[in-house]
């Protein structure tokens, strides 16, 4: 492996494999790792908007997702605990989006940035990073066979993720996902299913899967013991369209948790180091659009990179852009989320009929409407 690259970053998923592609469509040599073995699951809702198309086909994987057996969603169903149902469509632009699992998703990215000539290092921690002088020497070590290598790199990217959680938040969230067989559910929906301090997402995935991801807060997780199963049928219990679909289907995975940090805050540029996807910003999870805010900060600060301003300057211009397309979207779902938990308000809101729709069918499209992320936009 080359000891020198123009950057090096941290987190082989959706943010850190687009900055990753995008510096070397403009000439940069780039090294991504990882600490976790590939190919690996992760916790996640499994929703890829179509806004994020343009950026996949150019390098080869929106197709490759399909004929690996992603699904193409374009309707989402809401049901509030009352019983009432609601189907909205969920496409962008007309473009429907994909159910796929993170396994597939990171694995084909991976292999994307691979074809293009991105060293990729899986099973690999980073154990101490030095800025000396503009240029990063950074030490990495195998999880698999210890062995130490030294690289140096002009940018050190952080993009694994949102930051390890050390005192808990009250309104962090809880999230939780495991993967079903036979479920009874349409293959060209996601459905939305509310509870009191709940909501879980159930999506169609690749090889006959579905998978539901639940996200609940911490006050109702600690009321159902910290027990994730426990908290599942607690959220079928308190929707009968959820149950009905549930009714005799047990996971063929078993359920794993995942904090969703509460992160009134952004983080874009600290002691040298960049940050895109969940280290820089946290959307909340009922709108769908984490990987769209992944991809679209990857491809954003890639740009900025590339452009050859200096360190201080591209963080600035990386921020302000950030901030100019994303801050609103972000703030929202937040705002939404709360709103989300609360079943009186979800009881009233989804059965207002026609009118809801509208205004659900309008929400996704603000956030899942295409972008150009140039630098230049600030």
């Amino acid at each position: 492996m080359d000891s020198h690259f123009d950057a090096v970053i941290i987190g082989a998923g959706p943010a850190g494999n687009s900055a990753a592609l995008t510096l070397k469509k403009a000439g940069r040599h780039v090294l991504v790792v990882d600490q976790a073995s590939f190919p690996r699951d992760k916790v996640c809702g499994g929703f890829l908007g179509a806004e994020n198309k343009n950026f996949l086909d150019e390098w080869g994987i929106w197709d490759d997702l399909k004929a690996q057996g992603a699904r193409e969603i374009e309707n989402i169903r809401l049901a509030s605990a009352r019983g009432v149902e609601m189907i909205c469509r969920r496409t962008s632009q007309g473009l429907a989006g994909l159910g796929v699992s993170r396994r597939l998703l990171d694995q084909t990215f991976q292999k994307a940035s691979c074809r293009n000539g991105i060293v990729f290092r899986d099973a690999t921690s980073v154990a101490r990073s030095v800025q000396q002088d503009g240029q990063w020497t950074i030490e990495l070590v195998s999880r698999a066979d210890h062995k130490k290598t030294i690289v140096t790199a002009r940018h050190l990217i952080h993009a694994a993720g949102a930051p390890k959680i050390h005192k808990p938040h009250p309104q962090d969230l809880i999230g939780a996902g495991a993967l079903f067989e036979n479920v009874p559910v349409p293959m060209d929906e996601v459905g939305l299913y509310f509870a009191s301090g709940i909501h879980t997402g159930v999506n169609p995935f690749e090889n006959g899967l579905t998978n539901v991801c639940y996200v609940a807060s911490r006050k109702t997780f600690e009321r159902m013991n910290r027990s994730l199963p426990r908290l599942f049928e607690f959220l079928k219990e308190s929707n009968a369209p959820l149950k009905n679909f549930f009714r005799a289907v047990e996971p063929v995975t078993p359920w794993k948790a995942v904090t969703v940090p509460y992160r009134p805050a952004f983080q874009f540029y600290d002691n040298g180091i960049f940050y895109t996807g969940d280290a820089a910003a946290v959307v909340h999870p009922v709108i769908g659009g984490g990987m769209t805010l992944a991809i679209g900060g990857g491809v954003l600060l890639g740009n900025v990179l590339a452009s050859g301003l200096k360190e201080r300057e591209a963080a600035v211009i990386y921020q302000k852009t950030f901030l100019k397309l994303y801050a609103l979207r972000i703030q929202f779902s937040w705002r939404l989320g709360r709103m989300a938990h609360h079943r009186a308000i979800v009881d009233v809101v989804i059965s207002t009929g026609p009118a809801c729709r509208k205004f659900f069918e309008w929400m996704f499209e603000f956030n899942h409407s295409p972008l150009t992320l140039q630098a230049g936009l600030a």
